[in-house]
C-alpha cells in the first residue's frame, strides 16, 4: 500500500537529526547493496553524502537496512521533494557498480 505524501504546508521541514540520518543510511545501504554487500565506494559515497546533507557521521556498516516498504514510512512525514533526493541519493550510489546488477536494480525502486 503507498504511503501519502503530505502537503508542503503539513511535511517535516527541519532537517534530518542524527536518527533520521541513521535511517537514510540503512535504507540507501540496504537498497543499493549488492548480494555481495555494499562495496568499498558505495560505503565511502554513502558515508560521505550523509555526512554532507546532514552533517552527521553515520557509520554504514553500524546500521540496521530498511526494506523500501519501511524506508516509504519512515519518509511519511517529509514532502515529495525530499523523497525524490531519497532516490536520486540511491541512483547515485548504485550507479557505481559495473554492470549494475539486476537485484539492484529491482530493490532500489
Amino acid at each position: 500500500m503507498p504511503v501519502p505524501i503530505p502537503s508542503d504546508a503539513d511535511a517535516l521541514q527541519r532537517p534530518p537529526d542524527a536518527a533520521e540520518a541513521r535511517l537514510i543510511a540503512g535504507a540507501v545501504a540496504g537498497g543499493i547493496a549488492p548480494a555481495g554487500g555494499l562495496t568499498s565506494l558505495q560505503r565511502v559515497l554513502v558515508e560521505a553524502l550523509i555526512e554532507s546533507m546532514t552533517g552527521f557521521v553515520v557509520p554504514v556498516a553500524r546500521v540496521p537496512r530498511l526494506d523500501p516498504h519501511e524506508f516509504a514510512t519512515a519518509l511519511a512525514v517529509r514532502n515529495q521533494q525530499f523523497r525524490a533526493r531519497m532516490v536520486q541519493f540511491m541512483l547515485l550510489c548504485s550507479l557505481v557498480l559495473v554492470p549494475l546488477p539486476n537485484e539492484v536494480v529491482r530493490q532500489s525502486c
